[in-house]
């Protein structure tokens, strides 16, 4: 279990094995009938979904509990579905930010995967879009280079996936 921990802690998010959590690993393990391999894959079918969802997302910890051994996909569904939502309105109102500061200063400010990266910072962080924006674009220049930065960034991880 350790080297778990050990994972998502690297990623910034904290494991907290509970004994139900335990104990269900142990039982879906004993049901395999294969000894420690089967300790191994049932860790492995639990985590998984998690180990490639949770650092992309504002979660910062993780309760190893009965319920998440035995219904993982669907509390993962779940909980990537709420993120999305709220990155998609949040993409909506920085559409709306960009497109004022547009206005004010005649430029062009970004594109969506800008809006997507500003966005998912300021879920992260819990800052506001308007601050998250107004910070990135204090320098405009400087921001708008960062920003496309970013994008290429993003774009390049994107295509690993």
């Amino acid at each position: 279990m350790h080297q778990y921990v050990n994972a998502f802690e690297a990623y910034g998010v904290e494991l907290v094995p509970t004994d139900a959590g335990l104990y269900r690993i142990a039982q879906k393990a004993f049901e395999e009938h294969t000894g420690a391999r089967s300790l191994v894959g049932v860790c492995e079918r639990t985590f998984r979904e998690y180990k490639y969802n949770l650092p992309h997302s504002s979660a910062k910890r993780l309760d190893l509990t009965a319920r998440l051994v035995t219904s993982r996909t669907q509390f993962s569904k779940r909980s990537c579905s709420r993120r999305s939502k709220q990155l998609k309105e949040m993409d909506q109102a920085f559409a709306m930010i960009a497109e004022e500061w547009s206005k004010q200063n005649g430029s062009r400010s970004s594109s969506y995967g800008a809006a997507r990266l500003l966005s998912q910072k300021a879920l992260e962080s819990g800052d506001s879009l308007v601050d998250v924006f107004s910070e990135i674009f204090k320098d405009y220049e400087h921001g708008l280079n960062l920003i496309e930065g970013l994008r290429v960034c993003i774009s390049s991880r994107l295509l690993l996936m």
